[in-house]
């Protein structure tokens, strides 16, 4: 009797022992996958033709170019609207403008955004977006968002704010959406230090904000407030009365300046590409690029204002 009862307890702590092996394995071997960080860039008026990745003749963009490579490029995607809001709005709720609603400035989102969902299953929140135009939080981009900072236009000063939010990043997962102007006309530079692609000076087309200043100063005959990227609306206007549009001369160089926006947006992308490898972490986030909508480069017969 007392063997059997003692076989009976030997098989009673097997099974424990064996229960707890397979606990163990579940929990180590077999673990659930840590969750991968999220990082969504959206660069306004970005066409996909003047990338390498999609065969442009240009190096306008090595470190695009490299992520396209390690990662997924798509070839057969549409924008939902052809200005920014709407297609914005659209990326978050993963609708068409007819559905969400958001198609003029009098609208906001009302939808469950993709950052809502995420803030749900236990991602940090953060938003570096632009002060200028459309992706504002007064339209309801900053739905989810525990910090949505809008008081920027420009994506690479933007990229610079996310490494030093990233430098003080210590545990889970975190989405970030970084947005800017920076290639959206007027297709200024900040100085020619930093043109990869060189233009024909023969035209007085203004290619920095140092020329365009030049040329105002010139024409009221005297000094005025520096304009700068901050001032798009207002540089929109005096760049494009310099422009010929009927010039097939100067068509071409406005289009050298653009390709030299994308280069510019490319080389400080790079850095917030190292930085991610310097903490460890590039191989456990997702990094999307995308833009809201092209550049219409007189295809359709449409002229600048």
């Amino acid at each position: 009797m007392k063997s059997k009862i003692r076989s009976r307890k030997n098989k009673i702590y097997y099974y424990f022992v064996l229960i707890v092996f397979i606990i163990f394995a579940i929990f180590t071997i077999f673990k659930p996958e840590e969750k991968y960080n999220v990082i969504l860039i959206s660069i306004d008026t970005l066409r996909a033709d003047h990338l390498g990745s999609y065969e442009y003749f240009r190096n306008t963009s090595p470190n695009i170019d490299k992520l396209a490579i390690e990662g997924f490029l798509f070839k057969n995607t549409f924008s939902q609207a052809p200005w920014t809001l709407p297609s914005h709005a659209s990326i978050f709720t993963s609708k068409y403008p007819t559905y969400h609603g958001v198609i003029n400035e009098r609208n906001i989102i009302c939808d469950i955004t993709l950052t809502e969902v995420l803030k749900n299953n236990g991602y940090e929140t953060i938003a570096y977006a632009s002060k200028f135009g459309f992706v504002k939080g007064k339209f309801g981009f900053n739905r989810g968002f525990k910090e949505y900072t809008d008081i920027n236009n420009l994506l690479r000063n933007n990229i610079q704010s996310a490494i030093e939010w990233l430098d003080n990043k210590r545990n889970g997962p975190f989405f970030l959406f970084l947005y800017g102007y920076d290639v959206h006309d007027p297709y200024l530079i900040p100085n020619r230090t930093e043109m990869r692609f060189d233009v024909d000076r023969k035209t007085n087309i203004p290619v920095t904000y140092e020329d365009l200043n030049k040329i105002i100063e010139e024409e009221l005959q005297k000094s005025i407030y520096k304009l700068n990227e901050s001032d798009i609306p207002v540089v929109r206007k005096i760049y494009w009365k310099h422009i010929n549009q009927s010039s097939v001369e100067d068509k071409a160089i406005v289009k050298s300046m653009y390709d030299n926006k994308i280069a510019l947006v490319d080389y400080h992308l790079g850095f917030l590409f190292n930085k991610l490898k310097e903490l460890g972490i590039f191989d456990k986030t997702i990094i999307i690029i995308t833009s809201d909508h092209g550049e219409e480069f007189w295809e359709h017969g449409g002229y600048k204002p």
